[in-house]
Order: C-alpha cells, then structure tokens, then sequence
C-alpha cells in the first residue's frame, strides 16, 4: 500500500480525480479515499495532526505503512510559484529535530530543505521550504518496526513576492493539478522502494 499523505481537502482534490480514488468510510479520524494499492489521507494543517494520522494506522493493527508520501503546497523565499520539490531533509524548527531524506532520483524536483513550522511562515529564511507537517509524518513513520520509505514532493505556493494571503483553496488545487503525473511517477517509484524495501529516511539530531 501506497500512503498519500495531504494536509487539506483542496490539495486532495485533484489527486483524488487523477487517481480515481473513492472515499472510505471511517468513523473517526482522517478522511481516506482508496484505489487499489493507493490510499490518500487528509489530515488537517499542522505536524500533531499528520503524526496522529500514522499512529492511528499502527494502533489499528494495520500493516500497509510501507510507504509514505506527503504532498502539499510549501513556502520558499525566492522559488517561482508552481516549482516542484523533493525534501534531502526534514528539520522541525521547534524542536531542532532533523531527518536525512534520500530524494528519488527518477522523478524530476529539485531537492531542498523542509522545514516545518507551526504557523505560516513570512520571513523565508535561507534556501529553505517550509511547511507545517512534514516533521509528524518522519516522526511517527521513523516509529514503525521494518523499513518504512517516507518521502516528500511539495509546490511552492508562496514567497516573498507573493505572500500566503494570496493563497486559496483554488488556487492550491490548481497548484497541485498541474503536479499529478510528476506525482504518479513519485508514486511509482516509491513503490518499487518499498518493494526492495530500501528505507527512504534517516532520524539525526542536528
């Protein structure tokens, strides 16, 4: 199982069409859609939340936590709106904690650094991207026995140019639409990772 990880509903929604996904019925916790070997979640915004979303799958006994990819739109200071990018590594600025990501060569994005943040940035630190999950789903997946493959593909959607407030459900949505093959091929490569069950993380501390 392939595990679609997206923060909102409108990043979800044009994976969903893409992938012909159908919802699931759940009676608590995040919303899932299904396809296959596919399965998308839609947590909510914020780390708590992606993490809660990953244990919630270990708690129930379910073992389709191979493979991990979280997609969502990101900030960066100078990136174009629309760029697309892997993370190298994931670092989670309120607590210093650091996650060495090996990007897939196969799949175009340039590789950078995701930071995750509490609130949306404005500051646009260094040559960073920053975004508000990234760190719950490298901690919670890093948690799992086996060798899980987390990885990460995210569209700039702000920078200093601009802001977050000209950020909108359609415009996210019409971010991510342009990105669906670039993230069938990432879905596709991530499944032949995990099928060699080669890991696609590594926990350090900075």
């Amino acid at each position: 199982m392939i595990n679609l990880v997206v923060a909102l509903a409108c990043e979800a929604k044009p994976l969903i069409d893409y992938f012909r996904l159908i919802p699931r019925a759940a009676a608590h916790g995040p919303r899932e859609y299904v396809n296959g070997d596919l399965r998308l979640m839609v947590t909510g915004v914020g780390k708590s939340r992606a993490a809660a979303c990953c244990l919630q799958l270990r708690a129930s006994g379910d073992d389709s936590n191979r493979a991990w990819l979280n997609v969502g739109v990101a900030g960066h200071g100078a990136l174009a709106i629309g760029t697309g990018v892997q993370a190298h590594c994931v670092r989670d600025l309120e607590t210093g904690r650091v996650w060495s990501i090996r990007p897939i060569e196969s799949f175009p994005g340039v590789a950078k650094s995701v930071c995750t943040v509490m609130q949306p940035e404005i500051e646009y630190a260094g040559d960073n991207v920053f975004d508000m999950e990234a760190s719950g789903l490298c901690e919670s997946v890093a948690a799992f026995p086996g060798d899980a493959v987390v990885q990460f593909y995210k569209v700039i959607s702000d920078n200093r140019v601009s802001g977050v407030a000209a950020v909108t459900p359609s415009v996210v949505s019409e971010l991510i639409g342009a990105h669906t093959q670039t993230i069938a091929a990432a879905v596709a490569a991530l499944a032949e990772l995990s099928a060699r069950g080669g890991a696609g993380s590594g926990d350090h501390r900075a």
